[in-house]
């Protein structure tokens, strides 16, 4: 039998005290256990009590504290994802800037790097008689926020110095920009480099008032999102 008290039971996984009977939904699966199991554990997946769950390998620990709260191994679980998602959706869009800077101007072959994850990229762009274009693209993280941002803008405006007699343009991917973050995209204004923020619907964020952006935007999208509609 579970364990009791007087008029009491007491749930044999999260060892909370139950009135009656009516508040559990099932026993342990382990064959011949008669150990009882709450509904809130029940509905958490929970088939076993304390004692078999101890005894079963477990990738994560578990700690229930009440309905309302995750377990640690569903917090992990969640943390992993969107890690991995934010990671995929920005290798992707990087991709995607390449792809499309690289499109639609006849300019001699481009000279391509790109990092081993390919987070971030680096292309050279020459253009007979002309300046020749340097475009990167990287990903933005939003969970490091406008400060991530910053410095990332801050090391590119550095590398940017060394080609001050190019174009210098610099595409931040980031799926779900924060207020901040464009916030900040919309008012960057360097003498080496133009900025630009772009999410995943393939909004465009950059000054307004840097002409240089506004020439080039054509290689990241025809229709900037901050731009005033007609």
């Amino acid at each position: 039998m579970s364990e009791t008290t007087v008029n009491t039971l007491i749930c044999s996984s999260c060892k909370l005290v139950y009135p009656s009977k009516a508040s559990f939904r099932g026993k342990c699966s382990v064959a011949d256990c008669t150990q009882l199991i709450c509904e809130d554990c029940w509905a958490h997946g929970v088939r076993q009590c304390g004692t078999h769950q101890a005894s079963s390998a477990s990738p994560f620990p578990k700690l229930k504290t009440d309905s309302t709260t995750p377990s640690i191994a569903e917090l992990a679980k969640q943390g992993v994802e969107r890690v991995a998602t934010e990671q995929a959706l920005g290798v992707a869009m990087v991709h995607a800037v390449g792809q499309s800077a690289t499109r639609g101007i006849q300019l001699l072959k481009p000279e391509v790097h790109s990092s081993a994850d390919g987070s971030s990229l680096w292309l050279k762009k020459r253009r007979f008689f002309r300046q020749a274009l340097i475009i990167g693209a990287e990903s933005a993280s939003n969970e490091k926020g406008v400060s991530g941002l910053r410095d990332q803008a801050v090391m590119s405006v550095e590398r940017a110095k060394a080609y001050h007699d190019n174009v210098v343009l610099k595409c931040f991917a980031c799926a779900r920009p924060s207020d901040d973050m464009i916030a900040f995209a919309e008012r960057f204004s360097d003498p080496n480099m133009s900025l630009y923020l772009i999410d995943d619907t393939g909004k465009v964020y950059y000054n307004l008032e840097d002409h240089r952006a506004q020439r080039y935007l054509k290689l990241f999208t025809p229709v900037p999102s901050n731009v005033p509609k007609q």
